[in-house]
């Protein structure tokens, strides 16, 4: 599962390349570049927080039986804790539905470790790959 995603979230990590924004994207402006590859880390870290958080929740609800009500709670305040935002608990069975049996959501956390090691593969086989 999400094996497409090792290539979708390769190529959205060259948003964050400034090499590729100057000359693929066109965008000279730096301050510009720079703010584009700022939102692209932060939107990085929010995927990391919001797979993580979802996986962690659906293995506790599976490995401690617990019900959906208090699962719902937990996500809530898991959330809230890594960040900052009141997100209802109902959230955490709303991404790739079905809790109850299957794990989908792991496997994007595994595909941007995936994409990341394709990268760094492609450096070492090519060379650098722009100015990061």
């Amino acid at each position: 599962m999400g094996i497409t995603e090792i290539f979708s979230i390769f190529l959205e990590r060259l948003t964050r390349n400034k090499k590729y924004l100057e000359k693929k994207i066109k965008i000279s402006n730096r301050g510009k570049r720079d703010k584009i590859i700022e939102l692209n880390n932060l939107m990085e870290l929010f995927f990391v927080t919001f797979y993580s958080a979802n996986s962690l929740t659906k293995m506790d609800f599976w490995m401690n039986k617990r019900s959906i009500e208090n699962t719902n709670k937990i996500y809530s305040s898991m959330m809230k804790k890594y960040t900052n935002i009141e997100m209802p608990g109902q959230y955490w069975m709303l991404h790739h539905i079905m809790p109850e049996s299957i794990m989908y959501v792991p496997s994007y956390l595994l595909a941007a470790v995936r994409a990341a090691e394709l990268e760094k593969k492609l450096k070492n086989y090519m060379g650098k790959i722009g100015g990061n």
